[in-house]
């Protein structure tokens, strides 16, 4: 994967600045980017340089740049090219990364024109930056652990394939595992609802066969082969041995 910018203390939204935005959008009225006072959001007081109004017009240039003519009606590609972008772009520390707040302010701030273009305000859960279903926050987290080829195109995984692999702590906190179980998948010859059940099935097996055991130790070529175990134990039909 390309380097990441270098990490910075990101902005965090407020409570009342959230639900004043939400309320908005939801009557159809998408806030202007990069419009905010300065008492709606807060910094991270402990240390650190924090993001700057040129860093954050940069981040929100770049990824507009990125994504070119792509819009959020062409979800697959729009998905791809936006999680890719956030991955190389937005300079943000894995501890702020996993606070609703930050994906608040730049779901709100940074990016609402974006973000509601490919999720109409209606699910409050793809705009609560708490959730894993977040417009923002699930691309970046897959673009995060999953390589570039699984993102999309030929070899991209579906919405529920995604799921199942990042919502499972044993191939969510390892990117080789999580490359290894997509690599299966895709390679399984399987398509609709028959590659789905196969992906489910095997994140079972490899949940049930790993217990407390952590992978992560074992080299690439040793956790390939465990994968290819497990998915033999699957059959076309979605039952197991």
């Amino acid at each position: 994967m390309e380097e990441r910018a270098k990490a910075l203390l990101q902005r965090r939204l407020k409570g009342e600045a959230v639900e004043t935005r939400w309320t908005a959008l939801r009557e159809g009225n998408v806030p202007q980017p990069l419009v905010v006072r300065s008492d709606e959001y807060s910094v991270d007081p402990t240390g650190g340089r924090s993001v700057s109004e040129i860093d954050i017009q940069q981040l929100r240039e770049g990824v507009l740049a990125d994504l070119g003519e792509v819009t959020g009606d062409q979800s697959r590609e729009f998905d791809k090219r936006l999680a890719l972008s956030l991955r190389k772009r937005l300079p943000i520390l894995p501890a702020e990364a996993g606070r609703g707040d930050v994906w608040d302010y730049l779901t709100f701030v940074v990016f609402p024109d974006l973000t509601v273009s490919r999720f109409p305000a209606k699910n409050r859960d793809r705009f609560n930056g708490k959730s894993r279903r977040h417009a923002l926050r699930r691309l970046w987290r897959r673009a995060t652990v999953l390589s570039p080829e699984y993102l999309g195109g030929p070899s991209g995984l579906a919405e529920d394939e995604f799921a199942q692999i990042l919502e499972r702590q044993t191939t969510s906190l390892s990117p080789r595992i999580s490359d290894a179980v997509a690599s299966a998948i895709v390679s399984s010859g399987l398509a609709g609802g028959e590659r789905r059940e196969f992906a489910r099935r095997l994140m079972k097996i490899i949940t049930y066969r790993t217990g407390m055991y952590w992978l992560d130790d074992e080299d690439s070529e040793t956790l390939s082969r465990f994968v290819d175990a497990c998915a033999a134990e699957v059959t076309p039909s979605g039952t197991s041995s």
